[in-house]
């Protein structure tokens, strides 16, 4: 009967282990799905940025054509900037 006893504790014990070990792996893999996620969002975020950067440059650089062209246009049409 202890022989029994001795038994049945180490099997659970060895159960235990077992679960504590998987539950850190899984830990580990949510883990790391979640870091792929953020990684993720933040690729998207940065990439929106970059867009609305090299859209603002674009505008910005078109208005400066347009003043540059109508400077142009007022210095042969002999208007003053007064």
């Amino acid at each position: 009967m202890a022989d029994f006893k001795k038994t049945k504790a180490k099997v659970i014990e060895a159960v235990a282990v077992a679960r504590d070990a998987t539950l850190v792996k899984v830990g580990k893999d949510a883990e790391a799905r979640q870091q792929e996620r953020v990684n993720k969002t933040k690729q998207r975020k940065a990439g929106k940025i970059a867009m609305a950067a090299i859209v603002a440059g674009g505008a910005i650089a078109a208005g400066a054509l347009a003043l540059k062209a109508l400077a142009r246009k007022n210095i042969l049409d002999g208007k003053s900037g007064e």
